[in-house]
């Protein structure tokens, strides 16, 4: 029997769970909001078929990545697969942090948002 892998426990994937690049496949997206007090925003959160990832937030940086290689309509990223990576240089309130990244198929107009080299 499959067993869930170790630290991918949380509410929301964070780089620190992401040990190894994964491609996983969006199952369901919707604009919630999250954080406490001040820090309250709505964020685009994407839920993956493999039911053992936590759902992910989008960064402005990859919600335009996402925009860009499959459209404005939410509706149609539902099935699509995407690399997830961590990327050790985002950089986050003025600072380098571990975060992550997508990365999309060749021939995608993401692509080139990513900055990667081909996935598939």
């Amino acid at each position: 029997m499959a067993r869930v892998p170790g630290g991918l426990r949380g509410t929301y994937l964070t780089a620190e769970m992401l040990k190894t690049p994964i491609v996983a496949t969006v199952r369901e997206v919707s604009v919630q909001t999250i954080g406490v007090g001040a820090d309250k925003k709505d964020k685009v959160l994407i839920d993956w078929t493999d039911t053992y990832l936590p759902q992910l937030p989008l960064n402005k940086v990859n919600l335009e990545a996402c925009c860009a290689a499959w459209g404005d309509e939410m509706n149609d990223w539902i099935g699509k697969k995407v690399k997830l990576f961590v990327d050790q240089n985002v950089t986050f309130q003025g600072r380098k942090v571990p975060g992550i990244r997508m990365q999309f198929g060749q021939g995608s107009a993401g692509q080139q948002q990513a900055n990667q080299a081909d996935m598939f």
